[in-house]
């Protein structure tokens, strides 16, 4: 059996390719997984379990992020719109964190 963890499990954000803090947490997820299953037989989907609870929800919210973000900066001119209205509010960095769905930046 093989654990994929970081890039190579695919824990990348879609939104700005970040995936750094998701290598680490996933590497720490997979040890306990393992020790685990030596210990006392374990399965080792409670990694793939754990991984989809603790990260899911961030990774579909940035891959929404990055669709809506495609969708709505197509210009340049709404693009510029569209910074202009999310920067002086924080709501860039909030839509980076991906958090939340990026309608709800």
């Amino acid at each position: 059996t093989t654990l994929a963890v970081g890039d190579a499990a695919g824990l990348v954000m879609p939104s700005n390719g970040g995936g750094i803090s998701q290598a680490i947490i996933s590497g720490c997820f997979a040890a306990e997984a393992i020790l685990a299953n030596l210990e006392d037989q374990t399965p080792l989907s409670v990694y793939e379990a754990r991984v989809r609870a603790s990260m899911g929800p961030a990774l579909k919210n940035s891959l929404r992020s990055k669709n809506m973000g495609y969708a709505m900066m197509r210009g340049d001119l709404m693009t510029e719109v569209i910074l202009r209205i999310l920067g002086p509010i924080g709501g860039i960095k909030r839509a980076m964190e991906c958090e939340r769905p990026l309608w709800l930046v």
